[in-house]
């Protein structure tokens, strides 16, 4: 594991909502970090099965019932549908 700097902390939190690139220095490869947490809820998902392909349809549908599990209005809005 390699621990951030003070200053490379105090960049990450400048803006936490985005993720960040670094860039290794010899090989000019760009990494992209992701807090762990959503490396264990959608990269992990994504590789799981060993195939390299993703299920793009699951992912979405997964998102939809997470987002909807939290909406108080997603009755409401299910009544409507059928008018």
């Amino acid at each position: 594991m390699i621990e951030l700097t003070i200053e490379q902390h105090s960049s990450a939190l400048a803006d936490p909502e985005t993720p960040k690139r670094v860039l290794d220095p010899v090989s000019k490869e760009v990494f992209v970090l992701v807090p762990e947490q959503t490396y264990e809820h959608v990269c992990r998902r994504l590789l799981a099965d060993g195939s390299g392909e993703i299920d793009v349809g699951r992912l979405v549908d997964d998102a939809m019932a997470e987002y909807d599990a939290d909406d108080p209005l997603l009755a409401s809005y299910q009544q409507g549908q059928g008018q």
